[in-house]
């Protein structure tokens, strides 16, 4: 006859309490970054570094934008400070709207031996999707104060319902 040992068995530990509820989040996301390759955006911040050591600082960002969708017309407002109309580009394909811009900003300040110059530059860059029948040959810019705001008239008007819910 062959007596075998016994083995023992430990009691399981109740799992510890993450403290940090935004951990399946976070592993979520890093997961959504693998599988379609969203890294590009750090490789591209990195490529920029290294060009602002040798140009000075570049940024690029996508300025604010409201759009109103009115009964005869659509009505675009863009953020746009510190550009200039005659660094602006406006163009529009089929139903898609492109706003771009160039910034540069000076700052200098002497006071004693105290020096400072700060230089901004950057490039502003946006594409916002314009509803289905606009009439983009008879789109009109107005630009003040950073603001600009493209009015794009409708080829039909609309007219709104209200739905009530039940």
């Amino acid at each position: 006859m062959v007596t075998r040992k016994k083995k023992t068995v430990k009691k399981s530990e109740p799992a510890k309490k993450s403290t940090n509820w935004l951990a399946p989040y976070e592993e979520f996301e890093r997961f959504i970054d693998n599988y379609f390759n969203r890294n590009w955006q750090h490789m591209l911040r990195a490529e920029y570094s290294k060009l602002s050591d040798l140009w000075g600082t570049y940024e690029m960002h996508a300025p604010n934008v409201d759009m109103i969708d009115r009964d005869n017309e659509v009505v675009v407002r863009v953020e746009l400070p510190g550009v200039e109309k005659k660094d602006l580009d406006i163009s529009i394909t089929d139903d898609m709207l492109t706003v771009k811009g160039n910034s540069s900003k000076e700052l200098t300040e002497e006071k004693g031996n105290y020096y400072r110059s700060e230089i901004k530059k950057g490039s502003i860059s946006r594409s916002i999707g314009l509803p289905k029948g606009v009439d983009s040959a008879k789109a009109d810019a107005k630009f003040k104060d950073g603001l600009l705001e493209l009015t794009i008239p409708k080829i039909t008007t609309t007219k709104r319902k209200t739905i009530k819910i039940n």
